[in-house]
C-alpha cells in the first residue's frame, strides 16, 4: 500500500507540474511583434545656456545684499540697545 501511495503522489506532481508549466507557456503569448509601448508625453523645457561669471555675479550680488541687511539689522538692534539705555 506505501509503494502504490508513494507512485500515485509522484503521478499527481508530474501531472501538475504540467499542467503549470502549460498555462504558463500559454498564458505568455508568445508573439513574435510585441506591441509598442507608447512613450510618456513630456513637457518640452525651453532652456538657455548661462554663463559661470553671470552666476558668480549675481551670487555675489545675494551676498552682499544678505551682508547688508545683517548690518541694518545690526546697527538697529545697537540703537535700541543704546535709546534702552538712556
Amino acid at each position: 500500500m506505501g509503494r502504490n501511495t508513494k507512485s500515485r503522489a509522484i503521478a499527481y506532481a508530474v501531472v501538475l507540474h504540467l499542467m503549470v508549466l502549460l498555462v504558463l507557456v500559454s498564458s505568455t503569448g508568445m508573439e513574435s511583434n510585441p506591441s509598442p509601448s507608447l512613450a510618456p508625453t513630456v513637457p518640452i523645457i525651453k532652456a538657455h545656456a548661462v554663463a559661470q561669471t553671470d552666476l558668480d555675479k549675481q551670487v555675489k550680488r545675494r551676498q552682499e545684499a544678505v551682508a547688508k541687511n545683517r548690518r541694518e539689522a545690526e546697527k538697529k538692534a545697537a540703537e535700541a540697545e543704546k535709546t534702552r539705555r538712556d
